[in-house]
């Protein structure tokens, strides 16, 4: 390890032992800061940059497992030709990995291109290296940096950076985005929030926390007719993909339901990961109302709680 060792002794009195060992800086946050946020990883989008088609591989391997959507780029220019494309293209990356030592264009220099460009100012940017000099630390997080860590990579530190960040970056939303949203919403709305994975259900209640709206949950959609038969919900938020019942059949028997009680039907937003127009009319044709895309923004969502909350405002208007 680089260090020494070495003992003192005096007869009679006894032995001292003593070593030096040389410990790299800490350069990732502290164990309060880095606190994984309840984010759902699925469908998210990863750009890796790496000259090293090993260590391509081997991020692609671990990000895949958390079914992550990875593309790769061997070089500086060509992440940020990857990341203008995906950007056109209406699919930006939610995230950036990239290795520090490259040639030509190294890491350091591609943060600083990254981040000239005012769309990806909050893009979440996590760099891979096997050392940082304190000096290039500084200029690392001046640069625009979010999370450091050192190769080889550990799973679950990488999970936990991903989350970490990714978990800031959606808490941190300007206020600009999210007031439109709150101030539509102060009629409060009466959800059923029926969802199967635990780490989303507790996702959708931190939104939801500051709102005026109640939420109840069901673990699946057997559940979650229910639920639904024994109270009054303005808005059901139903996953599609679940066990004993998933929502199409869920939602089915929810129509099904109302149209023999002679009930208005109530608003059911499908939440899948699955984007494609076929995957929307399916829900659509399933009975859903509307369609919101995994992972579930807290902006969308909270704009799309104050759209029905505004309809529903109308309707009560229009009867009295």
């Amino acid at each position: 390890m680089g260090g020494t060792i070495s003992v003192e002794s005096k007869e009679g009195r006894g032995s001292i032992f003593s070593f030096t060992a040389p410990f790299a800086m800490q350069t990732e946050m502290t164990p309060a800061e880095d606190a994984c946020a309840p984010v759902d990883l699925t469908g998210r989008r990863a750009l890796v940059i790496d000259d090293n088609a090993n260590n391509r591989l081997i991020l692609r391997e671990m990000l895949t497992q958390w079914e992550i959507v990875v593309s790769s780029a061997n070089s500086g220019p060509a992440g940020l030709t990857a990341l203008r494309e995906a950007q056109e293209a209406g699919k930006p990356y939610d995230f950036v990995i990239l290795d520090y030592q490259m040639p030509g264009m190294d890491g350091l220099m591609t943060v600083v291109e990254i981040r000239k460009e005012p769309k990806w100012s909050s893009l979440a940017i996590i760099m891979l290296s096997s050392g940082y000099p304190q000096e290039d630390i500084a200029a690392a997080k001046k640069a625009g940096i979010d999370r450091f860590l050192y190769k080889p990579v550990k799973r679950n530190d990488l999970q936990e950076a991903i989350c970490g960040e990714l978990g800031k970056k959606e808490a941190a939303q300007p206020q600009a985005e999210t007031a439109p949203a709150a101030s539509g919403a102060q009629n409060p709305l009466s959800i059923l929030l029926v969802e199967d994975n635990e780490d989303n259900r507790l996702l959708i209640s931190t939104y939801l926390k500051n709102t005026p709206h109640r939420l109840q949950m069901a673990e699946n959609g057997a559940i979650a007719v229910e639920a639904f038969k024994s109270a009054k919900y303005d808005i059901v938020l139903m996953d599609m993909q679940m066990p004993v019942m998933d929502g199409y059949a869920a939602t089915r028997e929810i129509r099904k339901w109302e149209k023999s009680q002679g009930k208005t039907a109530v608003p059911i937003i499908a939440l899948t990961a699955y984007a494609l127009k076929e995957d929307e009319k399916k829900s659509l044709d399933a009975g859903c109302t509307g369609h919101m895309t995994k992972p579930i923004k807290k902006v969308k969502l909270l704009e799309a709680l104050a759209e029905y909350a505004a309809a529903e405002t109308g309707a009560a208007s229009k009867a009295s």
